[in-house]
């Protein structure tokens, strides 16, 4: 009677230590740490000279021609102005602070053509004066 409490015992135990293993492993992991805010480094500044680039287009218009035969007929202007064109800058300047800054630059616009017509009435005839050129610019 003894060998057979002993082995209900440790039988009961088997299955007490089984239970246990297995209800352990339906345990969630513990959470992460939580994270600390750290801010970025500070860079600093060598000096307060700095190189400027600049690329865009030039969109120019015209608002009026003046021709010598429009004193004394009627004339319209039709389709009179520029194309547009690339422009390049490059630029040096010295940085003081938040509020003042100098610089100086040079700028480069492509050529750009130019297109025009008028129509000239004088008297009962109509005459067209055409109109065509091109221009590039430097800027400093």
């Amino acid at each position: 009677m003894g060998g057979t409490r002993l082995s209900v015992l440790a039988l009961t135990s088997a299955a007490v230590l089984a239970g246990t293993v297995a209800h352990a492993a339906d345990y969630s992991p513990p959470p992460p740490p939580p994270v600390i805010y750290q801010p970025p480094p500070v860079i600093e500044e060598f000096s307060s000279w700095y190189l400027r680039g600049d690329i865009g287009m030039t969109n120019q218009s015209v608002s009026s021609l003046t021709n010598i035969q429009d004193v004394n007929n009627s004339v319209r202007d039709v389709g009179i102005g520029f194309d547009s064109s690339p422009l390049f800058g490059l630029g040096l300047g010295y940085y003081f602070n938040d509020w003042l800054r100098f610089d100086v630059t040079g700028e480069y616009r492509a050529k750009s053509n130019f297109k025009g017509l008028q129509i000239i009435r004088s008297g009962g005839s109509l005459y067209t004066d055409e109109y065509s050129g091109s221009k590039s610019e430097w800027l400093f």
